[in-house]
């Protein structure tokens, strides 16, 4: 009754209508638990708030996909509302080096349900300080695969602009329970909390697994919020009438009883003929027959668009009722289709339908796989990187760790709340004095330098992946063996940054808005080198591993393996790498896959010609056009990410774990609460590893 009263009130109509009067959009999103509790803590109910915004939205964090409840509910609300723009805020925690097909995957798994604007997160003007582990990736000029970006953003663009303008269509409405929910719960602490969560799951469990019948036998349909109803649902002609859609079937899952209004609108439903049904009960879409695929349609003049989506990690055959041209997602062509397709990993397929025959596929000759494995020669690299996070530290020239780690110094600093001596030693090792070297810090200009006893210039000679990332030129100053860099500077902050940080202990929106006058970053090493990695690595899985210390400055590759680019001289590199290599063939049928392991995007040429740039499934390129017999070149470029540079370097989890402000730190702080708002806890985080965790980089089969 409180949440019905609360949502009758006429607060968000006024912040529509002022919007509204003065031109401007009411744009913004919910972040919810996918559950019918969740919904509840955060919001009371989703669905009738999406009623007051523009574009009404929602957030989706981490790489994982599940059940569909958020962007279903979401795409609901926005069909019946006539939104035709529905927003989603996505990729957060998804880590430094989540690739163009998990990023795809993500949103694709919501585009299907309804969603067709997509917000990433994040994009930082600058990367420095603790901007860098502000729930990453960032996904700005930083990132080395920025430049072939814009593949992906026209691709999702074009599908988006096909669900936002043509015609929804969906026959079955299924009444989402959250009136249940409010009937039973009674707070999070009451002696029969657990139980009652229980039996609220219970309720939620069957609402997914209805929606999972429906998904499973292609059938169109959308969620029914009772408040909405109430507000914008009536019955016409035997067909229950919730805003712009109309519904001529009704499925109602388990629940306590449905608010009076729905009640009556069910009455008259069935009294005009409308049918309740069950999700068992309506007949499959013969549309295909493969139900790993999740489906919707839209309907324009003279033809309908069927979009097709494989968010599972299987290759998906499959043949389709209906359709006689495909899309090129990236670049909006059409070619025939013949009736059948087989999915990648993660690929999708949009199939036109312009209610004429399908042209007869002609045979097409098969091309042999020409394996892309093996030695190739370095063309070009871009400067490459070691990481340096580990340092001797003092302060006021008391030594408080031999071997520390830097971003426990900064937080150890603000607690004095004056202003502080840091003096930092850190020491890597070199085989060869590079022409090209340089230390990369951020705000260099308040610190003073010396490297093996030389002092360094603070005045920056450029930057490095970032405008905050500065280079001091220090190819005069490095020796053969260990070096040792030294580094001098007070630290201290302002008394509204204190101020604000002792706010953040206990407010979340404080510590989002902190930021610091002076700040304790890790440093990095670049140049035009190679790195060695020292003593074995331990596996964590078959894309991460861990080794013991910072990689050693060896001589700059001029040959690698192309599936081991990490062990052949790029173990904390971040750009682009191209290779080169002859093939010798007798036939000229082949194709190649463009497919990697920390890789987010693939360029080819072949004889000096551009073939293609791949950042995601289908990774197969046929180059048969471009080959001659006997000799031929193919050159490659391959871009990763920030990962390997940036970390999370001692987070001793699997590569698919959700990367946020804590999995940087050491030890607990306001950014990594260990107990409490304990502002003087020094424990030490249970993931934290001394090693150096790093993900694998190179070509696959």
């Amino acid at each position: 009754k409180l949440i019905t009263e609360l949502f009758s009130e006429n607060f968000f109509q006024q912040i529509y209508d002022w919007c509204e009067s003065r031109g401007y959009k009411f744009t913004g999103h919910l972040l919810l638990e996918e559950n019918l509790v969740g919904c509840m803590r955060s919001s009371g109910a989703s669905m009738p708030h999406y009623e007051y915004f523009s574009i009404p939205g929602m957030d989706w964090l981490g790489r994982p996909i599940s059940d569909c409840l958020t962007p279903k509910a979401l795409g609901s609300a926005a069909a019946q509302l006539g939104k035709r723009q529905v927003l989603s805020e996505t990729f957060a925690l998804s880590g430094h080096n989540v690739s163009h097909s998990q990023l795809k995957r993500i949103f694709e798994w919501q585009m299907v349900r309804g969603v067709n604007l997509l917000c990433t997160h994040l994009e930082g003007y600058s990367l420095r300080g603790i901007r860098k582990r502000d729930y990453p990736p960032a996904m700005y000029y930083q990132q080395p695969w920025w430049v072939d970006m814009n593949i992906f953003f026209d691709s999702m663009s074009r599908i988006g602009m096909i669900l936002a303008e043509g015609k929804i269509t969906a026959d079955t409405l299924v009444i989402e329970p959250q009136s249940t929910a409010w009937k039973l719960y009674r707070g999070d602490n009451g002696p029969d909390a657990a139980l009652v969560r229980d039996k609220i799951s219970g309720y939620n469990k069957e609402l997914l697994r209805i929606m999972k019948v429906l998904e499973n036998k292609h059938v169109l349909y959308h969620l029914g919020d009772e408040i909405l109803m109430e507000r914008h649902a009536r019955v016409e002609n035997g067909k229950l009438i919730v805003g712009n859609m109309s519904y001529s079937q009704l499925v109602i899952p388990e629940n306590l009883g449905l608010l009076p209004y729905t009640d009556k609108l069910i009455l008259q439903f069935v009294s005009e003929g409308g049918r309740i049904v069950t999700a068992e009960s309506i007949a499959p879409n013969p549309i295909t027959e493969e139900n790993e695929l999740t489906y919707d349609m839209r309907v324009f003049d003279g033809y309908e668009v069927h979009y097709f989506v494989n968010s599972t990690d299987k290759t998906v055959s499959a043949t389709f009722s209906r359709g006689n041209l495909v899309l090129n997602i990236e670049t909006g062509e059409t070619r025939p289709f013949f009736g059948s397709h087989t999915f990648a990993p993660t690929e999708s397929l949009i199939v036109i339908d312009t209610h004429v025959p399908r042209e007869r596929m002609i045979n097409q000759s098969r091309t042999e796989q020409l394996s892309l494995l093996g030695e190739w020669k370095v063309k070009s690299a871009t400067l490459n990187s070691i990481t340096l996070d580990r340092c001797e530290y003092y302060f006021d020239g008391e030594l408080i760790a031999k071997d520390g780690y830097v971003l426990d110094i900064l937080p150890r600093i603000n607690e004095k709340r004056r202003a502080v001596a840091l003096k930092q030693i850190y020491k890597f090792d070199a085989d060869i004095v590079p022409d090209e070297i340089y230390l990369s810090i951020e705000t260099p200009q308040i610190f003073e330098i010396t490297l093996n006893g030389h002092k360094i210039s603070n005045a920056p000679v450029g930057e490095f992946r970032d405008k905050s990332f500065k280079l001091l030129d220090i190819s005069s100053a490095v020796c053969i063996g260990e070096n040792e860099l030294v580094i001098d500077s007070v630290i201290k902050q302002s008394e509204e940054t204190y101020s604000h940080l002792s706010r953040s202990w206990a407010f979340e929106t404080m510590k989002n808005s902190l930021s610091y006058d002076m700040e304790i970053e890790p440093i990095y090493i670049v140049g035009n080198f190679g790195a060695r990695i020292v003593g074995n690595a331990t596996v964590i899985d078959q894309r991460s591993y861990m080794t013991k210390s910072t990689p050693i400055i060896t001589s700059a590759p001029d040959r690698v393996r192309a599936e081991a680019l990490d062990e052949c001289g790029y173990p904390e590199f971040a750009g682009e790498i191209t290779l080169v290599r002859e093939f010798d063939v007798s036939a000229v049928e082949k194709h190649v896959k463009l497919f990697g392991m920390g890789i987010n995007s693939i360029r080819l040429k072949v004889n000096g010609t551009t073939v293609e740039t791949k950042l995601y499934a289908p990774y197969d390129v046929d180059i048969s056009k471009y080959l001659k017999l006997g000799k031929n070149e193919i050159e490659i470029t391959v871009i990763n990410n920030l990962r390997n540079m940036l970390g999370p370097h001692h987070l001793a989890v699997n590569d698919d774990a959700p990367i946020s402000p804590p999995s940087f730190f050491r030890e607990s702080c306001v950014f990594a609460h260990a107990r409490g708002a304990d502002e003087s806890c020094h424990d030490i985080l249970q993931r934290f590893d001394d090693r150096i965790s790093l993900v694998r980089f190179g070509l696959r089969d």
